[in-house]
């Protein structure tokens, strides 16, 4: 199993050219949206759901931005 962690926030995701998160479903893997803007962006609250996702996963965890 494959998790996907996406800190690109809506903005940014406007310039992809397909369904991330479709895709990842039809591919059977997790998908979790985290969205950061900036440095000020990591907040304890993103940090929290990133840390207890790589805890949660049950095989590898890709983190993109």
């Amino acid at each position: 199993m494959t998790d996907v962690v996406n800190l690109r926030t809506a903005e940014e995701m406007k310039g992809v050219g397909f369904d991330e998160v479709a895709l990842a479903g039809e591919l059977g893997m997790d998908y979790l949206s985290l969205p950061v803007e900036g440095a000020a962006g990591y907040t304890p609250e993103v940090l929290e759901g990133f840390a207890r996702r790589v805890e949660e996963a049950k095989g590898t965890v890709v983190l993109h931005c």
